[in-house]
């Protein structure tokens, strides 16, 4: 089980359930993304993540990160931020906080200089929140109780 879900579990999360690889590229093969190996992982060990207790949070299973990456794509041409500007058919959504707060996005176009990075994006305004989903752990730790991610990981 990937570390970011057993952090979420000590929040008061129940996991249940398991995407599966052939899940995960059907998804992939849909959105013409190419996840990060780590997010193999972090989709293998859960279908469903509920937090029982009052957290903002929600972390998508595979259905409604489609949804939400295809809202993004309806919407927006790139996601831009200091210094850089990502297709935004290079991106993949996997949890927000609240309404109307962040989304987190995984660049998944292994040809993207990016490639494997996390991204907060409010609208078409997007930051680095860091290199991997590890970074991005470490980053939900810290800023988990604001909703809102930061870039303070040095990425």
């Amino acid at each position: 089980m990937h570390a970011l879900l057993n952090h979420l579990m000590t929040m008061g999360a129940i996991i249940s359930g398991k995407h599966t690889h052939t899940e995960i590229e059907i998804v992939e093969k849909q959105l013409c993304v190419r996840l990060p190996l780590e997010f193999y992982d972090y989709f293998t060990s859960f279908r469903t993540c509920k937090i029982e207790n009052d957290c903002m949070w929600e972390f998508f299973d595979l259905p409604a990160c489609i949804d939400r990456t295809l809202i993004y794509r309806r919407h927006y041409g790139s996601i831009h931020g200091h210094d850089f500007a990502v297709p935004i058919g290079h991106v993949f959504a996997f949890c927000d906080a609240l309404i109307d707060a962040p989304s987190y996005l995984v660049v998944a176009e292994p040809n993207d200089s990016l490639y494997g990075y996390i991204l907060g994006a409010q609208g078409d305004e997007g930051w680095i929140v860091g290199k991997n989903l590890d970074d991005f752990l470490c980053a939900f730790k810290r800023d988990w109780d604001g909703a809102i991610i930061s870039n303070e990981n040095g990425a």
